[in-house]
């Protein structure tokens, strides 16, 4: 009797893990569907010349030499995880179903031209703000 609930301990802890790799290879195939990692690169390269900006003293070869050596495979792990934590296989399933459609391929292809003109915006729409903030202490006479 031990021996037989043994096995089938065994064998549903080897199911579970079978069932793991298949949701992870499924995320996988999700986060390479949406181009996780090029978004995350991309990304960075419209950040870079802002901390440039920001802080000139640093010399260029050090922007160079931490972009290069940043990890965007552990990035991807990271999404990974917490992929497995929000979504279940059918959900992931569910997601590449959708990224496979033209109107998913349209929303992957179109997402960097998108985010670029979201930031362009929102520096504009940030030196609005600031203004505006500026003009509220000033006239609330706050010394800042």
């Amino acid at each position: 009797m031990k021996r037989c609930f043994f096995l089938v301990m065994v064998f549903a802890a080897v199911l579970v893990h079978a069932q793991d790799i298949r949701k992870t290879e499924a995320i996988k195939q999700l986060l390479e569907l949406i181009n996780v990692k090029e978004q995350a690169e991309q990304a960075f390269d419209l950040v870079i010349p802002q901390f440039r900006a920001m802080i000139p003293v640093i010399p260029d070869e050090f922007w160079d030499l931490f972009r290069k050596n940043l990890d965007f495979e552990g990035f991807v792990n990271l999404h990974i995880v917490i992929y497995e934590r929000h979504f279940s296989y059918e959900d992931i399933m569910g997601m590449i179903a959708f990224y496979e459609t033209p109107l998913g391929k349209k929303i992957v292809r179109v997402t960097p031209q998108m985010t670029e003109e979201t930031m362009s915006l929102g520096e504009i729409w940030g030196a609005e703000m600031a203004q505006k903030i500026l003009e509220v202490i000033k006239k609330e006479g706050l010394d800042i």
